[in-house]
Parts: C-alpha cells; structure tokens; sequence
C-alpha cells in the first residue's frame, strides 16, 4: 500500500511539474518580443524609371545623423532588406509597416512579390494611398516568399522619409 502511495504521489508531482512547464512556455512564446527593422537598403527612382539615389538607411540603434529621403512630385523609393535582397516572408504572418514624414503628403504605398534579389517584380500584393504625417499598415502576406515595398510622392511638392520600420 506504501508502494502504491508512493507511485501516485510520484505520478502526480511529474504532472504537476509537466502542466506547470508547458503554461510557462506558452506564456514565453506570447511575450516574444516581435523582430523590427529599422535599417534598408533603398533606391530613389525618377518619374523615367531612372536610378537617381541609393544609399542605406541606419538602423535605429546606429549613431549616424541620417537626413532622410527626399522624394520630388513623381519619384519613388524601393525599401529592401540593408544588404539589398528582398524580405523573405511567410505566409499569413502578420507584419506592421510604418513610415514617419517630415509633413502631411499624399503618398502610394504598394508591397510586391519579387525575386531573391529583388530585380523583378512578379505581382502586387497590397496597395494603398496615405495622406498623414506618419503611417502604418498591419496585414499578412498571402503566401511565403521574397518581398519588397515601394513607396511614391503623388504630392505637388518634395517630402522626406525620415524613419522606415518593419516589424514582425
């Protein structure tokens, strides 16, 4: 009877310790702090199409003084990943894109399904119009792959990107 009572409190104590682990890892995976990028390689394209800037943008942990992007009325800028290769993407993961301006503007966002080195744009897969100071875009990409966001001046006059995140 002594060997009986000792099997279920053993039993018992190896379930509670195991209830105890799973919910504290559950708790862990939830609280993971999601991966934001704050650092891009960009290209600055005219209203022809044609390479008029590229450069880096810093990350948010960097010391270098970054001035921004200057995008005149037409002109666009091509966000990749700091090394210039698309964002590989999962599917139905969400993603926050946010963008600060220097002034309110109106601007075309559009994300779009690329190649590895994103030379190639192989469909659109979301679009959209802001006109605010600083905006963002919280959504999921419809299946895994290699991904880039573009972002055009539609206002009359020049605006600067001042900060770009991606968050995860």
């Amino acid at each position: 009877m002594k060997k009986m009572r000792k099997i279920l409190v053993s039993m018992l104590t190896i379930l509670a310790i195991t209830l105890t682990s799973v919910s504290a890892l559950a708790y862990t995976e939830q609280e993971a702090p999601q991966e934001k990028i704050t650092e891009f390689y960009y290209t600055v394209y005219n209203k022809d199409g044609e390479i008029v800037e590229t450069g880096t943008i810093p990350g948010s942990d960097s010391r270098v003084k970054w001035e921004g992007i200057v995008l005149d009325n037409g002109e666009e800028v091509k966000l990749t990943k700091a090394n210039g290769q698309a964002f590989n993407m999962l599917a139905d993961v969400r993603y926050d894109f946010v963008v600060w301006l220097d002034r309110k503007a109106r601007m075309y966002n559009a994300i779009y399904r690329s190649n590895y080195d994103a030379s190639e744009n192989l469909s659109l897969t979301d679009s959209w119009y802001s006109n605010v100071l600083t905006y963002s875009r919280a959504a999921t990409m419809p299946e895994a792959g290699y991904y880039y966001f573009m972002i055009k001046n539609y206002s009359s006059d020049p605006v600067t990107i001042e900060e770009v995140e991606l968050i995860f």
